[in-house]
């Protein structure tokens, strides 16, 4: 369980307590709130090799001093090696414990356009004591995910078995959402409780997102900003294939009949997040991602004559090109042999 004491501690007992975690002034990348605690980042790499990034950790309470730092916490190297962290409580007791948490982080073709970061945190059994006689804010299972490739950034949350003040909350599904005062009961304007916090950029060659499952900050006397962040996991990638629209560089075989129905490769970049193939303007009768550069597709029924095959992806359209086009070839129509004379004629008469 974890549990925080108003800010208004005596100066002894909080000198005690700084020293049971070795606290140090901690200065943060980003405000609280979106709470973006990189432990590096992927920088943009429009000419260079895709690089990755990526951290974890279960719970920090953070202010104007740091009561305690993020706390497990993983950071993903360069090379993208799987990193894991899992501690059965947290060190600060009474004032913040907890049940066990976890933090991992991983990626997966590290430097090449197929790379995949991954990274996920949980606490469990999360207990925060805002005012004394108050009962605080639990939770049985807090968790947050996220991952980062070329298709841009995802994440996602779960909260189990959430209470305030002894009573059940069920957590919002929605993003950055903050609890209504209706929520709170009697720690309404002792804290606020958002949920669900994400940050997600997606620029040209680079995308990252940020998520913090549970934030809560205590209020004027209180805590006057301090701040507990539960399940935190960020991912990131960068590179020339990351964000970007795709490229077709070749369609095999490059020709078909005007009655549709082949099969051809499309080769090229970008093919993640597809939404559409094109032959010329029509759809393809029905294509397969096999790789971010290689695509199935079936061409659908078509006039004769050279078209582009153009590729869709979340971010825009492949540009034409002698290297994408397909030919439309006529077929001849099937010859109808003669029927021969009856040999025997019948006379019809009227």
């Amino acid at each position: 369980m974890m549990s925080i004491r108003p800010k208004k501690l005596a100066a002894a007992t909080r000198t005690h307590l700084f020293r049971l975690v070795g606290a140090s002034i901690l200065v943060l990348g980003a405000t609280l709130g979106s709470l973006t605690l990189f432990g590096s980042s992927a920088a943009t790499a429009a000419g260079g090799p895709d690089t990755v990034a990526g951290g974890a950790f279960g719970a920090s309470l953070t202010g104007l001093l740091t009561v305690l730092a993020p706390t497990p916490t993983v950071t993903l190297p360069a090379d993208g090696t799987a990193q894991h962290a899992t501690l059965l409580s947290l060190p600060l007791s009474p004032v913040a414990t907890s049940g066990t948490l976890i933090a991992d982080t991983a990626a997966t073709n590290a430097t090449q356009a197929t790379e995949q970061v991954t990274s996920s945190a949980e606490i469990e059994a999360a207990s925060v004591l805002v005012a004394a006689g108050i009962t605080g804010i639990k939770a049985d299972a807090v968790t947050s995910t996220c991952q980062s490739n070329a298709a841009g950034s995802t994440g996602s949350f779960s909260i189990l078995g959430l209470s305030i003040a002894g009573t059940t909350v069920i957590a919002p599904t929605t993003l950055n959402t903050f609890l209504p005062t209706s929520a709170l009961g009697p720690l309404s304007g002792l804290v606020s409780i958002e949920v669900n916090v994400q940050k997600v950029s997606n620029v040209i060659h680079s995308t990252s997102i940020t998520n913090d499952a549970i934030v809560i900050t205590l209020l004027g006397a209180v805590g006057g900003g301090e701040t507990v962040d539960l399940a935190h996991s960020d991912c990131a990638a960068a590179g020339p294939d990351i964000d970007v629209p795709p490229t077709v560089t070749g369609v095999v075989p490059s020709s078909g009949p005007t009655a549709g129905g082949t099969t051809v490769t499309i080769s090229g970049s970008g093919f993640a997040c597809v939404t559409g193939v094109k032959f010329g303007t029509t759809p393809a009768a029905s294509f397969t991602v096999v790789s971010p550069t290689q695509i199935t597709a079936v061409s659908p029924a078509g006039a004769a004559g050279t078209i582009d095959v153009t590729v869709t992806n979340c971010f825009g359209t492949s540009p034409t090109g002698t290297a994408d086009q397909f030919t439309y070839i006529a077929t001849a129509g099937v010859p109808i042999a003669p029927v021969a004379p009856l040999s025997n004629p019948v006379a019809v008469t009227g």
